[in-house]
């Protein structure tokens, strides 16, 4: 019987899995999903419990809120299709852009 952290893992890899976008991407990407630049500013997936009102904990995974969608760079003239976070897109408007918000954030963002 397979050790109960591997089932978590193995339910964690389907959700990172760029194959499960599904249609949303464009039809000239769904060749080169691997492709498509992902921006999480320092969100990953985290693990936690459930408790039931008895008290009864179960693992569980939070998984960070990523949308698809286009940012306009004016650098590069033109908009680039990518997987952001909410919070990256948060801090792209509080920046001023997309640009700027590459020029401020380390690499480890």
């Amino acid at each position: 019987m397979p050790k109960p952290h591997s089932l978590l893992v193995k339910r964690i890899a389907a959700h990172c899995d760029p194959r499960t976008l599904g249609p949303k991407i464009p039809e000239n990407l769904r060749g080169a999903r691997n492709f498509i630049p992902t921006f999480m500013h320092g969100k990953r997936i985290t693990f936690g419990h459930n408790i039931s009102e008895n008290g009864n904990r179960t693992r569980r995974v939070f998984s960070p809120n990523v949308v698809l969608c286009y940012l306009y760079s004016r650098v590069l003239d033109l908009n680039i299709y990518c997987r952001a976070s909410t919070e990256m897109l948060r801090q792209v408007d509080s920046c001023g852009g997309f640009d700027e918000y590459l020029m401020i954030t380390s690499d480890e963002k």
